[in-house]
This record gives structure tokens, sequence and C-alpha cells, in this order.
């Protein structure tokens, strides 16, 4: 068997911006440039302009304006740069800043907040974000059933605003083509249309979130990106924070799939009710005035980064459904743990491998402080796979802060094809086994007799269970079920569809469920035909013939310790195979001097085992007839046939 390894598309990390995603903290240098200019009429004048740019950056809660120098003489106010010009003779005008900001990750939830919360845990001067807008409309139809759909049965906080930022990621696409609309679209729109870039998306999310009167704001400014969507990699962005009583401000990146943290490559330049609030306001006066605005360019860089950072959360990964065939599905199980003592919620990425399909985008874990859970990704891989290959399919799953886990699934064209029931039951079992807590202290492990099994036999499977709590009535699933007994049971495993297969076994009780599975190749009899048969009708005396076929398998067992025998007139050729995996072309030669003088039978046998020992045969008969063959040679043929046919008697 051959193996072929898959290509495996991992997101890279090379530049200093990239390796963000794994530290809390980083010195972001940011320039601002914007332009104006004016055209006249007639005897058009300017008597003043004034701009004033909102758009650059602020001390906040995980940022502190380290500098901040206007290009060009200006007045500086906590809100904002002011700039003007007086009777201006030029009709050009730059304006912008250079600055320097220290950020840092932020967003720590240690303990539950009730949902819903008292309304005068939340100042005053916020509630103003519980309102809607034109644009944050969360009191249409529309948004009221998604949030009455999404906050159904919910009691704790951060497990409602998660669930919601995880909605809107998952059903509303980024689609850049949303840039070109000259304004940002209402929450309403962008649930008819399931679509927008990182304006819409967050529209979206706060307006559920007010809807459900949870007070949130929408956030501009710059961020840094790797995807591959954007040739320049840092620029205008947004983002929400929603309020949580006791803790404050909580930002949440729809967007970038960061839910209660964002990455320091984030520099918030203006927070408000909705997309609506403008970066930049010009006022001025004259007369036959035109103003030609152009955009905002932003420049910006890491100048330094914090140490990195310990793993948020560890993962471990198993494949429950392996050794696969073509189109099969399978399943990943992957065990997540919160190693921080604050609230997280984790988006999980697979890593794209061609012939491999996850049914689901990404997967999402809600943990509490110190808290485990356990993700079921459901994969299915290409139905084009060659024959005679193993293929050792890589998986690599990865989070935003660059968390990862590695393992591979095994796939041939042999392999056992799992349908997508066969997943939905393997990921049912799975989750009651977690559902019942004590099923953790029990050990239960399940031997087979040996790793095989063939069509006309039975063999066993020894499983053995230990249990430190008071013993329940509990039953043992195999292919059938039965009352389990003691300690250690053996029972019957038969043959059931020829292919490799993972079977279950599964101890159930009212309050333990444990399973294990049993890796077995189930064998069908192994069988064998002769094709491309090519024997010659005749052979001149004095040459040669070629004598061709091709062994094909036949059944999924592969025929083992193959003998190829083809004999005539005290002649014989033999070709051994040790296994025959594919098919497999012979060619014997047969000698015109070797045989009789008229007419020469040809024996073919062909002999196999199964690995058990057990034989099998198959012969075919073929007469070849001699020509050419001279006088001298008739004579000497006669004396050989003679004295061959004497030896055959005395022996």
């Amino acid at each position: 068997m051959r193996w072929l390894l898959f290509l495996l598309l991992v997101p890279g990390v090379f530049a200093m911006e990239a390796d963000l995603f794994t530290r809390s903290q980083a010195n972001i240098d940011i320039n601002l440039t914007g332009s104006v200019s004016v055209e006249t009429e007639g005897y058009g004048r300017l008597d003043f302009l004034t701009v004033d740019l909102a758009f650059v950056p602020k001390n906040d809660v995980g940022q502190l304006v380290t500098s901040l120098v206007p290009n060009r003489p200006a007045q500086v106010f906590t809100d904002k740069i002011q700039y003007t010009w007086d009777n201006p003779k030029e009709k050009d005008f730059e304006y912008g800043a250079a600055a320097s900001v220290q950020t840092s990750s932020f967003g720590k939830v240690y303990s539950p907040v009730p949902f819903p919360f008292d309304i005068r845990k939340v100042p005053v001067k916020f509630r103003q974000y519980l309102k809607p807008t034109d644009l944050v409309d969360s009191n249409h139809p529309a948004v009221q059933e998604i949030a009455r759909e999404l906050r159904e049965g919910e009691t704790e906080m951060w497990s409602l605003v998660s669930k919601s930022a995880i909605w809107v990621r998952d059903n509303v696409q980024y689609n850049l083509s949303t840039l070109n609309v000259p304004a940002s679209k209402s929450s309403s729109w962008v649930l008819s249309t399931r679509s927008g870039v990182c304006a819409e998306l967050t529209t979206l999310f706060v307006s559920l979130m007010r809807n459900m009167g949870i007070p949130a704001r929408f956030v501009s400014g710059v961020a840094y990106t790797n995807s591959d969507l954007f040739p320049l990699k840092w620029g205008g962005h947004a983002w929400a924070e929603v309020f949580f009583p006791d803790y404050g401000w909580i930002p949440f990146d729809v967007t970038f799939g960061e839910f209660g943290w964002i990455n320091p490559g984030h520099v918030k330049t203006l927070t408000s009710l909705d997309a609506s609030d403008p970066s930049t306001r010009f006022k001025w006066r004259g007369t036959g005035v035109q103003l030609r605005l152009k955009p905002l360019t932003i420049q910006a860089s890491v100048r330094s980064r914090g140490p990195k950072d310990p793993p948020f959360v560890d993962l471990k990964m198993r494949v429950a459904k392996n050794q696969v065939g073509p189109g099969s599905y399978s399943l990943l199980v992957i065990d997540i743990e919160n190693k921080l003592n604050i609230y997280q919620t984790i988006e999980l990425s697979l890593a794209k491998v061609k012939e491999l399909r996850p049914l689901a985008k990404s997967k999402y874990a809600i943990l509490p402080p110190r808290g485990k859970k356990t993700v079921f990704w459901a994969v299915q891989v290409s139905e084009e796979l060659l024959k005679g290959f193993q293929y050792a399919v890589p998986l690599y799953v990865y989070t935003a802060h660059n968390e990862t886990v590695t393992t591979t699934l095994s796939a041939s064209e042999e392999g056992y094809v799992y349908g997508f029931n066969d997943i939905a039951k393997e990921q049912a079992l799975l989750k009651e086994e977690t559902d019942k807590k004590l099923s953790s202290d029990v050990q239960f492990t399940c031997i087979p007799e040996k790793p095989f099994v063939y069509k006309y036999e039975t063999t066993s499977v020894k499983c053995t269970f230990i249990n430190p709590n008071p013993l329940e009535d509990m039953s043992l699933c195999l292919q059938q079920c039965v009352p389990w007994k003691g300690t250690l049971m053996s029972v019957p495993l038969y043959f059931t569809k020829a292919g490799f297969q993972e079977i279950t076994a599964t101890l159930r009780g009212d309050t333990v469920t444990r399973s294990a599975r049993i890796m077995m190749e189930m064998l069908d009899t192994p069988a064998i035909t002769v094709q491309d048969l090519s024997p010659p009708a005749e052979v001149k005396f004095s040459e040669q013939a070629d004598f061709a076929l091709t062994l094909q398998k036949e059944s999924f067992a592969k025929p083992e310790n193959v003998n190829v025998v083809l004999s005539w007139s005290g002649h014989s050729q033999v070709i051994e195979i040790e296994k025959l995996g594919v098919d497999q072309p012979l060619l014997f030669t047969i000698l015109g001097e070797s045989l009789n003088r008229k007419r020469t039978l040809l024996n073919l046998g062909i002999t196999w085992e199964d690995k058990n020992g057990k034989q099998y045969e198959h012969n075919d008969k073929f007469l070849v007839h001699t020509t050419d063959v001279k006088f001298y040679q008739h004579i000497l043929l006669f004396f050989r046939d003679f004295f061959r046919s004497v030896g055959e008697v005395f022996s």
C-alpha cells in the first residue's frame, strides 16, 4: 500500500503584524491624512474653512494615546482635532495627524452575569445605547424575531451575547461588494440580504443586543487583518462594545470572530450610537464655492509588541471514525479546556485540505472560567481516492489566538464508508457520555480476539468494566444488547459487511454511559478472477510465445500467498505473489521446442490462502499446437516423448 499526503492550507504568520493575534499588548503608529479641494465660480471666494477630525485615537479602556501630533497647526480636543483656515488663498487643504498608541486586549468577565438584569445597573449616560436608530432599527419585526429565538431559555448574559455574535457571524456573509454602497445599511436590510461588511455585521449585532435590553454601541477605528480579501492589511474597521453590569464595556468583533476580546491590532477612534456618525465634519462660509472631498487615508505599523501570551485554551483532538473510504463522513472530537479565570468564547477553524469538506465553516465553544467543552465537527472525504493508495489526511484546527491541534484521518479506496446518519449517532452517543457526569469515573475497554473476522466464522470481544461507584443495572451493546454481568464479559462478534469498520461497544446505565471503539477488518471470501487471457493457439518449434494474463482481486479481502503455476509435458513455471491488492499482470514464456510434436495441453493452476490459512484454487486448461517441425525434429521429439513416457511408468 502506497501513501499519499494532502496539501494543507494554513494561514501564514510571518509579519510582525500577523503575530499580534498571539499577544495582548502592542505599540501602534498611525498616520491619518485627508484633503479637501475648493472650486470657485466667477468671483467666488472662501471666507473660512473648519475641519473637525473625530477619527483620531483617544484614551480609553485598553488604549493609551502616547502621542498625537497634527500635521499642521490645529486645536486638539479630547474628542477631535480642529483645523481652521481664515480667508485662505490656496485651493487644496490637507489635514491629518500622526499618533502613537499603546493597545491591549481587554474584556474580562470573571463571574456569571444574570439575564435579564436590573436596568438600574446601567449608568444613565449609557442608557442611550438601548435606543433604536434609523440604522440600528432594533424594533423592526425581523430583528425582534431573531432576538426572541436567541434569548429563549437563556439566563446568563455571556452565553446570550456570545450566541448572538456567533449567529451573526454564521448567517451573514462578508461581502465586499457592499463597500460600493454609498451609505451604511440598517440591521433589517442586513437581515434581508444576509450580506455586508464589518459595519453591517456590527450594526445587526448591536441591534440584536438593544432589542434584548442590553446596551451596545458602535465602535469605529483602525485594525489589522491577515485576510486575503484585502490588499492593504491596515484599514478602517468597525466592531461593537456590549455593556456588562459590574464589568463595563466588553468588545465583540463579529467580523474577526473575537468575542469578548480584541487583539491589540485594534485602535479605537470613535464610539457612537450607530454607523451614521461622520468621522470628519466640514464647516465653511463663502460665495460661489464648492468642496471636493477625498477619502481619509490610513497608514499604520507596529512599532513593538508585548510578550507572547500563554495559551488561552488547551486543545485535544481525535477522529471518532477513522480508516474511511471514498465519500465517507467522519467525526472530529475536539476537547477544549479554558486555561483562564475568565469567560471565553472560542472560534475554531479547520485548515483547508482540497479533498476534505467540513460540514460547518467554523465551530464555537462558550466556556466559563476554567471550564471544559467537547466540540464535534463532521467532515466528508472526497469520493475520488486513487486505488491502491493509503491517504493520511492532515487535520489542523486553530483559534484566533493561534492555539493549534493536529492529527490525521486515514482514508483509502478500501476503507469503510460511513453515512451522515452514522456520524449523527456517534455524536449523540459521545454527547450522552459527556452529559452523564459519573461516566468519567468509569474505566471501560474492549479488545477483540483478533483484529479481523471472515464471513464464515465468529470471533469474540472481551470487555472490562471498572466502576468505583455503587453498581447499577447496566447493559452491553455491541451487535446486540445483553445484560452486563461482573467486571469481565466476552461477547460474540459476527461478520456484517466487508470493509474496515469501527465498531462501537456501549455500556449503558441510568447514570453512566461509556463506549469503546474496536477497529475490525470484516473480510469476505478472498476471490480471484483471471482477466485478459492470451494463451497462444500455436507455437513454431524453433520460436517462443508469450502467455499473458491478469489476476484481479474480486473481493475486499486480499488473497495471500498466491501461487500461479503454468505446466505442460514435464515443464512448469511458477510466479509467487505474497498478497494480491491491485490488478497484477503476469507473463509466461513458452519455448516451442519444449512442447509436444503436435499439440500440448497447458495447465494453469492458481492457489491462494486467507489470513486463517484456508486454501482456495482456480484451474484452467488450454490446448496449443506445435508448427513448422522439421523431419529430424520429429524424430528427436518422438524419442524424447518415448523416454519421458517410460520414465513416467517406472516412476
